[in-house]
């Protein structure tokens, strides 16, 4: 036992990225990102502690180890992703570009569970 007012615990310090770049991905103090949590693959995203994005009010790029962090990093980045599919399914026509979205949707979801 210690006695002590308070106590600070940090897990989790150095990003986990090997699996990132061992795919080729840009690394950066983590896996680099643009400001929608793309990476240097335009077809991945990374979100949370790991990902390295640009900090507009510091005027550089680095990592927010924060639950508030991750969870809106993950929802910049499905905003990303289903934009994609929107600009991808324009001129389609509305009945046909929604099909296309949700069949888009689903088939990655489908690949992410083995499918």
């Amino acid at each position: 036992r210690l006695p002590a007012d308070f106590i600070l615990v940090g897990i989790g310090i150095l990003p986990n990225a090997e699996l990132a770049a061992d795919a080729g991905l840009t690394i950066d103090n983590g896996i680099a990102t643009d400001r929608d949590a793309r990476t240097s693959d335009p077809r991945i995203f990374a979100a949370g502690d790991c990902a390295s994005r640009p900090l507009v009010h510091y005027g550089r790029n680095g990592r927010l180890e924060s639950v508030h962090n991750a969870i809106e990093q993950g929802k910049l980045a499905a905003a990303a992703a289903t934009w994609r599919l929107y600009r991808e399914a324009e001129g389609l026509g509305r009945a046909r570009a929604g099909w296309y979205l949700a069949h888009n949707l689903a088939r990655g979801l489908a690949k992410r569970r083995g499918g």
